[in-house]
């Protein structure tokens, strides 16, 4: 008796003791980590680090370069956007749009980002690709490899978009007629100052110096892509669309304003006061 007791206390410490054998896997890692809010006025922005860091020879450091320039994007929330009317046209013959094609107008976690080189080094833009690794609101994960390019035209960072409308929604801004940041040339040389009312579809002439708050933040289908627009009104009621990206869609754009030829009342001010700059004449 003393003996089966034995055997039977044993047996329960041995199931007690495996009984804390867990499976996992690498999701849990996101759920247990604590991640760091996306606090950037920047979409994506790391392909020329990236390019910088293709240089190294030595594969270790190389990697370890690459998993902190990404490291900051792991855990964040993606949107995918629609496609837009132009690119469902594409999607019969373009494997990768076909790809993001059926993962749009959902919200993922981002997993993993890893950069994909073609086997003849080159470290131009269009050899190097993104596998990203992403989780479904239901769990379900998900790959897809896509250029830097179509990262940043298909897909939105959510604390990006969050980060935006903390600084503009409810602000009010100048018009000063004039572009700033990327870009910024090429935009001054074809800015026309004229944008449509959305509440009439009259073509509208912008004023320099003319205040407008910004009410609203909207993904809107232009003619090639969808775009983020801020959405302005001013003391009359008129409202309008400003891009927030400086880019354009193609040279034929017309009634495009871009959000960086607006500043806050102080940055007007001291742009006015630049007398000696020729690009603030006008002003």
């Amino acid at each position: 008796m003393k003996k089966l007791f034995l055997l039977c206390l044993g047996g329960l410490l041995f199931t007690q003791a495996n009984g804390q054998i867990k499976i996992g896997s690498d999701a849990d890692v996101l759920a247990s980590s604590k991640i760091e809010p996306y606090d950037s006025l920047s979409n994506w922005y790391f392909e020329k680090e990236v390019r910088k860091v293709l240089v190294s020879e030595n594969e270790g450091a190389r990697l370890r370069a690459q998993k902190a320039l990404f490291n900051k994007y792991l855990g964040q929330k993606l949107y995918v956007l629609p496609l837009s009317s132009f690119d469902k046209k594409s999607v019969e013959y373009d494997l990768l749009i076909r790809k993001i094609d059926s993962l749009s107008n959902k919200y993922y976690t981002i997993k993993r980002i890893e950069s994909i080189i073609d086997p003849v080094f080159n470290t131009s833009y269009s050899s190097i690709k993104y596998k990203l690794t992403l989780v479904g609101t239901r769990g379900t994960v998900y790959t897809f490899t896509t250029t830097y390019d179509n990262l940043k035209t298909y897909t939105l960072l959510n604390g990006y978009y969050e980060k935006l409308k903390k600084l503009y929604i409810n602000k009010s801004f100048i018009y000063t007629g004039i572009a700033s940041g990327m870009n910024a040339d090429e935009i001054n040389e074809k800015l026309t100052h004229t944008a449509i009312d959305r509440k009439t579809g009259n073509q509208i002439e912008l004023r320099i110096g003319e205040k407008w708050t910004c009410k609203d933040l909207m993904i809107f289908e232009d003619k090639y892509y969808q775009h983020l627009y801020f959405i302005y009104e001013d003391a009359k009621g008129r409202s309008i669309k400003v891009r927030v990206e400086n880019e354009w869609d193609s040279f034929n754009d017309r009634n495009i304003i871009f959000n960086s030829c607006f500043k806050s009342e102080v940055d007007y001010l001291k742009m006015k006061l630049r007398i000696g700059n020729p690009s603030v004449k006008s002003l």
